[in-house]
Order: structure tokens, then sequence, then C-alpha cells
């Protein structure tokens, strides 16, 4: 079962990797053989089986799980503590001012006018911002977008750029699934699109039917105290019509009876006619779910990260993917571990020890002495990785890349793509003349999230003013 498992996940990385280079242009290069030798397998960088059962640190799971949900529920019981509404409408005009001067291209490969711009601007009502005259709490009803701008339009840079252009449209922040808690601050003058904070550090705009507003009553009964979240992607819920399948990453309430040795009787939310959120009880097996939090132990992390190997690579979370900083703020959910949504701020989420300046083979010390696998994270500009450990004197991460940029002889810039979650060394691309710079090149931090496990309550780097 196993073997077929993995070469299943070889099979879809090798796919991908095959249909990216099948369509590539003349300064992209061919990379299949170059993850040919690195099995998508965990267990071969496993050195020491008798640890892999046992927690990364001595820590007291309760206060893990408690810290987490101050988070996680922040929209419906704290939504401004990061954010003040002036510095939120502040930076919408920020982004209006950009788009002005840069409108960027649909994926026709037309420039945006600023007609267009100024219709999207009109739209925003920012004059009037927050034009909620109380914060609404609010939940996510189906799989959506969360926007720029209220909009479903594409805005990418330079279309004939690789990693600027379609399909990287930078209107979109991120995926928004079923259950999440929000907070509504403003609504579109068209009366379609809300203006929300997030639980995730992230704030933007969202289709107001693909949310339902709560009442206080309803966040009283949905926070049931005890939940379950899936280890696996597309679980099927038994009766739930709105958002039929849970992913990695979802907080799912119990129903406070439970009387089924196969099943879990949930919590799932639906809409009445006012739009208001209604509780609605589901029922989905207990196979691939688990009780939150997930003990932190390398088995765990291992099954949790073995599950979404090969899956593809979708900036911002388009078509329900995940891109780099969604993949791991997902991973580390069960276990009660809150990261927020992009490698920016999840690089001021645990310890940070510099590599800024040093050798790569000073990195990799660094790395290797202080990181521990599957808890430790390296993080570039942009891009962040999970450390999954050593192999010889090989490092490897869990890392979901589009790709790696290309320089020929004759100077003409390109991408080597990857476009999946895979298994790689972290000096990927160093036997490849065309790959000037490999991860382990542009790695400036090693962040260690074990202190997020034994001092849960102890203030993030990110919130320190």
């Amino acid at each position: 079962m196993v073997v077929k498992f993995i070469r299943a996940v070889c099979s879809c990385v090798l796919h991908s990797l095959f249909f990216c280079c099948f369509a590539a242009a003349k300064n992209e290069i061919v990379i299949h053989d170059l993850l040919a030798t690195t099995p998508q397998d965990f267990m071969h960088l496993i050195q020491d089986n008798s640890r892999l059962d046992q927690p990364a640190v001595t820590y007291d799971a309760d206060r893990v799980q408690q810290s987490f949900l101050t988070y996680y529920f922040s929209p419906w019981d704290h939504p401004l503590a990061f954010f003040s509404p002036e510095a939120l409408c502040k930076q919408e005009e920020n982004k209006l001012e950009k788009y002005y001067k840069h409108p960027g291209w649909g994926p026709n490969k037309c420039k945006h006018t600023g007609d267009f711009i100024k219709s999207i601007d009109d739209n925003m009502a920012l004059a009037t911002f927050p034009n909620q005259n109380q914060q609404q709490p609010a939940i996510v009803l189906r799989t959506t977008h969360l926007r720029c701008v209220p909009s479903m339009d594409v805005s990418c840079d330079l279309p004939e750029k690789f990693g600027i252009g379609y399909p990287f449209d930078k209107w979109q922040e991120s995926l928004l699934i079923p259950n999440e808690p929000l907070c509504v601050l403003h609504t579109s003058q068209d009366r379609l699109w809300n203006y929300v904070v997030t639980g995730n550090h992230i704030n933007g705009w969202v289709q107001r039917a693909d949310i339902a507003y709560v009442t206080r009553n309803f966040m009283t009964r949905w926070k049931t105290g005890k939940y379950v979240t899936p280890l696996c992607d597309k679980l099927p819920i038994q009766g739930n019509t709105l958002a039929p399948l849970a992913r990695v990453g979802q907080l799912i309430p119990l129903a406070p009876t439970q009387n089924d040795a196969e099943h879990y009787r949930i919590f799932t939310v639906a809409s009445d006619p006012r739009g208001m959120a209604t509780i609605q009880v589901n029922t989905v097996s207990k196979a691939n779910m688990a009780i939150m939090p997930l003990l932190a132990t390398p088995n765990n992390m291992i099954r949790l990260a073995q599950s979404l190997l090969g899956m593809p690579y979708a900036w911002g979370g388009i078509e329900g993917y995940r891109d780099c900083s969604s993949t791991l703020k997902d991973l580390f959910f069960p276990f009660g571990i809150w990261l927020p949504r992009d490698s920016g701020p999840q690089s001021k989420s645990g310890t940070f020890v510099s590599l800024r300046g040093l050798r790569n083979d000073l990195k990799a010390k660094k790395i290797i002495e202080q990181g521990i696998p599957f808890f430790s994270l390296v993080w570039q500009p942009g891009h962040i990785m999970l450390y999954a450990g050593t192999k010889g004197e090989k490092i490897y991460v869990y890392n979901n890349i589009w790709g790696l940029r290309t320089q020929s002889l004759d100077g003409e810039v390109g991408r080597a793509i990857l476009g999946s979650l895979v298994i790689m060394p972290l000096d990927f691309g160093q036997e490849c003349g065309d790959i000037k710079k490999t991860f382990l090149d542009k790695a400036e931090g090693l962040i260690l999230l074990q202190a997020r496990l034994a001092s849960p309550d102890a203030e993030l780097t990110l919130f320190k003013r």
C-alpha cells in the first residue's frame, strides 16, 4: 500500500513536471532528471526510528490549543487587536494608488485601463470606510477567495515574464475555507462584496454570497471547545451540500452528543434567507480525522505531510491548491500551532536564527545543529519551506514551489518549473548551470517552532511594536 502511494505521488510530481516542461518556452529548462534521485518519501530521511512517536519537545497540549484558538477566533473576539480601521483604510488607498500606476494585464494579455481601475475604486467606496455601524462577525460558508479588490477579474504583471505573469494574479490574496471566522468592516457600493478581517493575519474582500453573518448565540454554540480536523484533503462530509469536502487546515466543531463508533457528529454551517448563519449537524468518518490538537510527533507530521505530497502549486490558493506559506499554515494547524498566512509574517512566528551573510557550508551547519526536522522552517524573502532532515551531506526540505530562476549563457532569463509540493535537497539545482542560485544560496533564516509548543503564550515577534 505504501509503495503504491509513493509511486502515485512520484507519478503526480512527474506529470506536473512533464506538463510544465512540455508547454515550456525556449528559455525554460527541462528538470525531470533533477528530482529523479530524490525519493518522495520522508522515511528515507529518518535516522532514529525510536523517536518517531515522541513529541518534539515536552509541552502542555491544552495551553497550546488555547493559544491557537485565541488567534483563530480573533475576528469574532478581538477583530481589531492587530489592525486599526484607519490603518486598513490607508492600506487600501495605497493599493489603489499602485493599481492606477500599474494596472496589470488580464489573462487575455490585454492591459487594464485607467477607467477599469476607477470602476473598482468607486465600488470600494473608501470615503465611507468602515461603513458597517458595528463590526459584524461572520463565517465562511463555502470555499472562496479573499481578494485585494472587490472583483474576480485577474491582474498580472508582464504577461510574458515567468513567475510574475499569468497565473500569478496579484489581486489574489488567499483561499478561504469553510468555517473560518471573519469580521466584516465594510461593504462595497454594489453590496456584493464585504471587506473582512480574518484569523490568518490577512484582510481583504470576499463575496457576500460566500459568507454568513453570525450572532452572539451562534458563536457561543459554535465554540464547543472540542474540535476535529482532517488529516487529508477531500474528506467527504455526509449531508453537507454547501461544503461537502473537508481539507487539511480546517477546524470542525464536535456536536455535544457522540454515539457512533465509526463517525463523528459535527457542526457545519448553512445560511438562512437573510444571510445569517445557522448550525446543522452532519457526520464524518473517523478515519483520517483527528481530535485537536494532534500530538506534535515526527510520525504525525510525516503522515500529514505525506498526504499532501505531489499536490500542484497554486499562487494564493487559486484553483483550491496551496502555495508555500498556506502549505505550512495548514500543516501545523492540526497540532494547534497557529501560523499567519504569508511567508514574511511566518518568519516572525518562531525563534529566528539568522543565516544572512553566511557561506553555504556555515548555513548548512547552523540548520543541522539547531533545526528540528519537521518543526523548523527555512526562509528566504518571498518563500518558506519545512526543514525535513538530512541524508548524508544533504539537507532536505518539504517545498511547495513554482520554480527557480534560470539564466542561460547568452543571458536569457527563464524558470525551471517545479509546480508541485515535493521533498528536495536545499541545494537543489546546483549541478545545473542555468540555475544561478539554489534555495540554500538564498536562505536567510531558520525559524524554530519548538518554543511555540513549550511557551505558547509568549508574544510573537510578529506582533511586537
